[in-house]
């Protein structure tokens, strides 16, 4: 079966494709790649003329619809109005892909292009009632666990030192065996901060059953719905953006990741009132005794 590698340039920078696209077959591709192609007059498209043009029936165009979680071709085309896709230019190609011969503002203009672009995309992905359930629920824990590897580890951590700013259980972790250890003795209470690009991550598969078996609530930072890891979730964040040639590291998700984790650290902050006040002026007193 094709994969989400026959999704064309312009149709992998639309997030609400790129979401899905693990699960599309080739057909769903072949309807993807024509719209995005074709966005202008795709909105005037009755999805007769959608089903000639792309070689597709109109049965295979509906559940490309139900794929995305839409009613059928109607709710697609209100979908990209509202984001305004149809609206923007189409990117340049070399908008984002970084090169050898670029200037350093050059190179910094595409870099913060390609964090605008992800901003705004994850705007529009972002779960929001899931915001106020994660940030309720770590609130009311006796344990938080972040876990993460490679560049996620990096955000696993600022993530914890957030978290502890309210007096929480807080640890960060990007050992293997210590986050089975952790998973193996965890109490009912805990909340499992699982951070992961792909959300395909086999390492971190079996500390999430195992967590999971002990009754701990897990939460899934990712920028692939679609995922191994999102089946193990009990709330997923998704955190999209488009990444960029030569800097394959998803670094832009990196940072996107950790604007979720300032969303749920606001969210507490205001849920939490004057502990969270009484626990910062703690803090500040306690620093600026480190300062001449």
């Amino acid at each position: 079966m094709p994969t989400h590698n026959t999704l064309n340039e312009r149709a992998a920078k639309i997030a609400l494709f790129a979401l899905h696209e693990k699960s599309f077959t080739r057909a769903d591709c072949q309807i993807a790649n024509y719209i995005a192609d074709n966005m202008q007059s795709f909105m005037e498209t009755t999805i007769s003329e959608l089903s000639k043009a792309t070689s597709v029936s109109e049965i295979t165009i509906s559940r490309f619809c139900k794929k995305l979680n839409l009613a059928g071709l109607q709710a697609l085309k209100i979908q990209f109005a509202a984001s305004n896709h149809v609206f923007e230019p189409q990117l340049a190609p070399l908008r984002h892909d970084l090169c050898a011969s670029d200037s350093p503002e050059d190179t910094a203009h595409k870099l913060f292009n390609k964090i605008r672009e992800g901003l705004d995309d994850t705007l529009r992905l972002l779960d929001y009632e899931a915001i106020d359930r994660v940030a309720h629920n770590i609130l009311s824990s006796n344990k938080v666990l972040c876990f993460g590897y490679g560049n996620s580890a990096t955000v696993c951590r600022d993530y914890a030192t957030r978290f502890s700013r309210f007096g929480l259980n807080c640890e960060a972790v990007s050992d293997l065996d210590q986050q089975l250890t952790l998973a193996a003795v965890c109490p009912k209470s805990t909340i499992i901060v699982a951070i992961s690009y792909s959300g395909s991550s086999i390492n971190l598969t079996k500390p999430l059953l195992t967590a999971k078996e002990r009754g701990a609530y897990i939460v899934l930072i990712t920028s692939h719905k679609s995922s191994p890891l999102s089946n193990i979730a009990d709330d997923i964040l998704l955190g999209r953006g488009p990444e960029v040639k030569l800097n394959d590291e998803a670094s832009a998700s990196r940072l996107l990741h950790m604007a979720i984790g300032d969303i749920i650290y606001t969210r507490m902050a205001f849920l939490a009132g004057k502990s969270y006040d009484d626990n910062i002026q703690s803090m500040r007193k306690a620093i600026a005794q480190l300062k001449a």
